[in-house]
């Protein structure tokens, strides 16, 4: 071989390895810029990792805020329910009371009747004694009702 031809083989191998180095620096390039996506996108989902976790952070505070909330709500529950309770004790405690009340009402009422009976026949009899004693003062006179009036008073 010739050194004409060996140079043209070398500058053949040559430009064949620059076209290689040239397409290697390329891929390189296009490497290096997915790289950078890459951690682009990498700190992009960091990002929303941290925002999941801080999310999920106030999920579980908001969580804690509403468990203690629904206790307080049950201790009210609890607090009215007894309230209730005693409500209704105190209900039948005065519908007991009102019952006796009534059979008491239902006595004075049967005893105002009696009573009234009483009246009427004590208005009666008295009205007729006191005709009796009219008859019996024109009888035996004024002196001597009088006379036997002060005998039966005690001296």
């Amino acid at each position: 071989m010739t050194n004409e031809e060996f140079q043209k083989v070398v500058l053949e191998e040559i430009r064949g390895l620059k076209h290689t180095v040239n397409t290697l620096a390329e891929g390189q390039d296009r490497l290096a810029n997915e790289q950078v996506r890459v951690a682009n996108e990498l700190d992009r989902l960091v990002e929303g990792q941290t925002r999941l976790e801080e999310g999920q952070v106030r999920l579980a505070n908001e969580q804690v805020r509403v468990a203690n909330e629904l206790d307080r709500l049950a201790e009210g529950q609890a607090r009215l329910e007894e309230g209730q309770v005693r409500l209704e004790e105190g209900q039948s405690h005065l519908t007991d009371r009102q019952s006796r009340v009534e059979q008491k009402l239902d006595a004075v009422y049967n005893q105002t009747a009696i009573l009234t009976e009483f009246r009427t026949e004590t208005i009666t009899k008295l009205n007729n004694i006191s005709d009796q004693f009219k008859s019996t003062y024109e009888i035996l006179g004024e002196h001597e009702v009088a006379i036997r009036t002060l005998k039966r008073k005690p001296v």
